[in-house]
């Protein structure tokens, strides 16, 4: 494909942050590019709307440490100051009581668990939080990977219902890649494993839509609201235009970064093979519900609900991050878009969250609610199935001057502003190199493996010497050392198997026994080498200063080498 040449007319579909992305980047490197978006308003999901005199998002968004992409461009566009980092907490919503989650503490308290299936959580949680490779996972069906690690117990209480919920028929074949992401994301937002840290932008994400837009149009750039685009032409076998309110325009590029359902029906022309791929995907919706109080709901941020009389995977107390006048809270209610419930009015919604809510807050009165409002989006979130990159065609279509994408390609990340400006600017990029194809977005800086090795091993160390402190609290100390150390151990298998070494075949009891052996043997060598040095070793030296220190001290070090390729060549090959 050859690249955008100055003065060519490039039009970009869609105003939600990848397309505003795309147009930012493309005005950057000295385009003007046209954008055209169907709503009256930029911002596609994350768009805001005067919700009774406070202008807010119609679909809850946050922020973690980890979005370097929003990071940078709020950087770029003289914002960074704007962004503002929160302690916030999670809870659960189980057995009709109100619980605090999201910490080692919170898991050890939480009641409607059994001990095994809480270590058995905490372990999952965090193994998939220190996981930096993500292919492994990618035709892995998530589901049966999750109670892999879990257990059918904290499986049925933590799990079930959030997936019922969430992704109804479909959830039965989504991708453990796609599962692990969400995990990854949020569990890496912390100030330290007790405290979860989340951030907002001051003025909410109009503060960053408004920026993006001006900066567009400031540089040559277009933007056309309630200009719903009907066909992408296509001529030997070359983009020459577009139709939009009727009209025929012609470009010699375009960006399509609208929900792929559309793209079928909006551009006919292309290939069979290509058009059935984007007629595959498949999409849940959501009604959420966005409620203004007088009083708080609770102190949590992001509440998990695990009850029978809700039909919800949980809700997000979102004053509870960004402080407001007045406490507003957001219910999303995902369901396909073709189950009978979307379709029923906005009042059932309504009237269920003011029910939902009294329920955990005995003391909400109907006269709490300020207002309460219900926001409708058909292809909300993509279903992401194993192997799911393998089911889309490529970004840079096999036409010339076409690009289609939306938030599903940079899978395995769940949609987010961050993930959409960081693909949107390298599909931006993109197009601007010959022979361009779907851009590559790294995630991760790959760290040497036995440099990973060293950092499983001192994370392990200290899993062990904090469960200590915590199994102390309620068991004699000797029994808290013994199990202080199997948590260690499993917590050094867990992140040695998942983060440091490549995915062996071999079953796991196998492996479990092997990791046992080696680092049985490593105890003996750190024995052996520490007495050969003390007794012949440092004398021969005429080493007198602090001998059995440096003794020791060599002791470790060798086992901790020979250990890292016992674990690579025996234990995970």
């Amino acid at each position: 494909m050859t690249p955008i040449e100055k003065g060519q007319r490039v039009a970009v579909l869609g105003a939600g942050p990848m397309g505003l992305a795309v147009a930012y980047q493309l005005v950057k490197d000295g385009h003007h590019p046209v954008i055209f978006e169907a709503d009256d308003r930029v911002g596609g999901q994350t768009a805001s709307f005067d919700f009774n005199g406070l202008t807010i998002e119609r679909y809850y968004h946050f922020h973690c440490t980890s979005d370097d992409a929003l990071l940078e461009i709020l950087g770029e566009l003289g914002l960074a100051h704007k962004m503002t980092w929160v302690e916030t907490k999670m809870g659960y919503w189980y057995m009709n009581i109100l619980q605090q989650w999201g910490n080692p503490i919170a898991l050890l308290k939480f009641k409607g668990l059994s001990l095994v299936a809480k270590f058995r959580y905490g372990l999952h949680a965090f193994a998939s939080t220190q996981r930096n490779e993500w292919k492994p996972l990618d035709n892995v069906e998530a589901i049966g990977w999750i109670k892999k690690w879990v257990g059918d117990e904290a499986w049925e209480v933590m799990w079930r219902r959030l997936f019922d919920y969430k992704f109804y028929n479909f959830k039965d074949n989504l991708s453990a890649a796609w599962i692990w992401s969400r995990i990854r994301r949020v569990g890496r937002s912390r100030y330290n494993l007790f405290r979860e840290k989340l951030g907002y932008l001051e003025g909410g994400t109009s503060t960053l839509l408004n920026a993006l837009k001006s900066t567009i149009e400031t540089n040559g750039g277009e933007i056309r609201l309630k200009s719903r685009v009907s066909k992408v032409v296509l001529e030997n076998n070359a983009v020459t235009g577009i139709e939009v309110d009727g009209q025929r325009e012609p470009f010699d590029r375009v960006f399509c970064t609208v929900p792929l359902p559309y793209v079928a029906k909006m551009i006919p022309d292309l290939p069979p093979e290509i058009l059935a791929a984007f007629q595959a995907t498949k999409n849940i919706a959501v009604v959420c519900v966005i409620a203004k109080l007088k009083r708080k709901a609770t102190d949590f941020f992001w509440l998990n609900t695990n009850d029978p009389d809700m039909d919800i995977p949980g809700l997000v107390e979102y004053s509870n991050l960004r402080p407001l006048e007045h406490h507003v809270v957001y219910v999303p209610f995902y369901m396909p878009g073709e189950h009978e419930k979307f379709q029923e009015p906005d009042s059932a919604f309504t009237d269920k969250v003011r029910r939902y809510l009294k329920k955990i807050n005995p003391s909400l009165t109907d006269d709490d609610f300020i207002d309460i409002r219900a926001s409708r989006y058909r292809h909300a979130q993509p279903i992401c199935g194993p192997e799911y990159l393998k089911t889309l065609p490529p970004a840079a279509l096999p036409v010339k001057g076409l690009w289609v994408a939306d938030t599903s390609y940079y899978y395995p990340e769940d949609r987010g502003i961050s993930e959409s400006v960081k693909f949107g600017r390298a599909l931006a990029k993109d197009g601007l190199k010959v022979g361009s194809e779907t851009p590559v977005v790294e995630e991760t800086v790959v760290i040497p493996q036995f440099v990973r090795f060293l950092v499983a091993g001192g994370i392990a160390a200290a899993a062990n010497f904090g469960s200590r402190i915590l199994f102390s609290l309620k068991l004699p100390y000797e029994a808290s050392i013994v199990l202080a150390y199997l948590v260690g151990m499993a917590v050094a298998f867990a992140l040695m198997r998942n983060t440091v070494f490549p995915a062996s075949d071999k079953p796991l009891w196998q492996q479990m026994a092997k990791f046992g052996a080696v680092n049985l043997l490593s105890v003996v060598q750190t024995l052996l080498v520490s007495l050969a040095m003390v007794k012949w070793v440092l004398p021969a030296m005429n080493v007198t200063s602090h001998p059995e220190t440096i003794a020791h001290a060599f002791g470790v070090l060798v086992p901790a080498v020979t250990s890292y390729f016992g674990h690579k060549f025996l234990t995970f090959r």
